[in-house]
């Protein structure tokens, strides 16, 4: 990516299982609910110099962060989800339709009432429920 671009990135996400993270600084209880820990590695375009930064998050920051994202981040999720389901059917822990259908139904009533290529995602969702 250049300066001035942006680009969206879905990543299946695997939960933190309550280990402290790697060379990590924080103290006990806070690495205890880090769910994610995300590092952004980049070259500032001024000075070519390589940075690194380091994010924690909770489940509850996640959670909080999903709920505020646009609806078109949430149906790309939603299409994620999907795909994964179709490509994984007897898989447990993939995603499922009835949870795609939880999130689907409010983007599909509040935000995408009139698109009918999201109505066919609906209907191809509950088709395979």
């Amino acid at each position: 990516m250049g300066a001035g671009q942006s680009v969206t990135a879905l990543y299946e996400m695997v939960v933190n299982d309550r280990r402290r993270p790697q060379g990590s600084q924080l103290t006990p209880p806070h690495w205890r609910r880090i769910a994610a820990t995300i590092r952004i590695r980049y070259k500032r375009a001024n000075t070519l110099e390589v940075e690194e930064k380091e994010y924690y998050f909770t489940v509850n920051d996640l959670q909080r962060i999903y709920s505020k994202t646009s609806g078109n981040f949430k149906l790309a999720a939603c299409v994620a989800e999907f795909a994964e389901s179709l490509r994984f059917p007897d898989t447990p822990g993939i995603a499922n339709s009835n949870a795609i259908m939880r999130q689907l139904n409010p983007l599909l009533a509040n935000n995408y009432r009139n698109d009918s290529k999201v109505r066919e995602l609906y209907q191809l969702v509950n088709a395979v429920r």
